[in-house]
C-alpha cells in the first residue's frame, strides 16, 4: 500500500491453481494498482516472464520476482 493505492502482483498462463498446467511460454506477470477507497482498478501492467523460470514454485507461484 502506498497512500491511496494498493499494489498486487499475480500471474497467468502457466501453473495456475485449479486449471490445466498450461504452457511455460504463456507465463505472464501482472501488477495491478487498486484504489484504496473503493477497490476499483486504477491500472494494470502485464509483463512477459523472463525464461527459463524455476520448474516448480511452491510459496508464491510466479507472482514474486526471483531476481
Amino acid at each position: 500500500m502506498l497512500g491511496d493505492r494498493i499494489f498486487i502482483t499475480c500471474y497467468s498462463g502457466y501453473a495456475v491453481p485449479g486449471s490445466a498446467g498450461g504452457d511455460i511460454d504463456a507465463l505472464k506477470r501482472h501488477v495491478i494498482c487498486l484504489n484504496r477507497a473503493d477497490g476499483k482498478p486504477m491500472w494494470t501492467n502485464t509483463v512477459e516472464a523472463t525464461l527459463p523460470e524455476q520448474a516448480k514454485v511452491r510459496d508464491h507461484g510466479y507472482a514474486g520476482s526471483r531476481r
